[in-house]
């Protein structure tokens, strides 16, 4: 089901899609031994159900563009589900005329990218930190549920109700935002 003020120009999933990896390949890559531990978020394939996009107003600097809010209070260390998008092995699909809409991680030695360019769910929209708080509230982490890593969100503290779920981009976003606002 395709969340309330979901942007018509992105394709919502609830669930990533790998792109170019070969199944047993995938699978030494993203799997572990423990079998046992599951995430609510990953089983029901949604985000953290205290969580809304949302459309930012003015005085927001981002007005018209979408943010994440908790709807109700979300603890420390929470995980929030699994960022969505397309998987691939190295940097394929940098794309940087659209923005960084994608995260490259490593998981046992290898880099792996997640681009939302073309899919994505509502942890595709948290926003990163700089010229809106003191620092994030959210972290990139690895999920594992049921035997298999999935990449996702985890909260870094407490997230009060109504508040918007800010994240580090990284250096590369960094330099970026730097460049941007020098040139205003």
């Amino acid at each position: 089901m395709i969340p309330e003020h979901w942007p018509s120009d992105f394709s919502y999933s609830p669930e990533s899609i790998y792109v170019g990896l070969p199944a047993n390949l995938l699978m030494s890559i993203l799997s572990s031994e423990d079998t046992s531990t599951l995430s609510s978020c990953i089983e029901e394939k949604k985000v953290h159900p205290h969580l809304q996009l949302q459309t930012l107003q003015s005085p927001h600097p981002l007005a018209g563009e979408r943010g994440v809010f908790a709807t109700q209070m979300i603890p420390l260390n929470t995980e929030l589900g699994e960022y969505v998008g397309e998987v691939f092995l190295g940097n394929q699909d940098l794309d940087f005329s659209k923005g960084i809409r994608c995260w490259l991680a490593h998981l046992n030695g290898i880099l792996i990218n997640i681009s939302s360019h073309r899919i994505s769910n509502e942890l595709g929209f948290v926003n990163d930190y700089r010229g809106l708080g003191k620092g994030p509230n959210v972290g990139t982490a690895w999920i594992l549920h049921r035997g298999i890593y999935h990449f996702g969100f985890r909260t870094l503290r407490t997230i009060d109700v109504g508040e918007e779920l800010l994240i580090d981009y990284g250096q590369t976003w960094e330099k970026i935002w730097s460049k941007k606002n020098l040139a205003i």
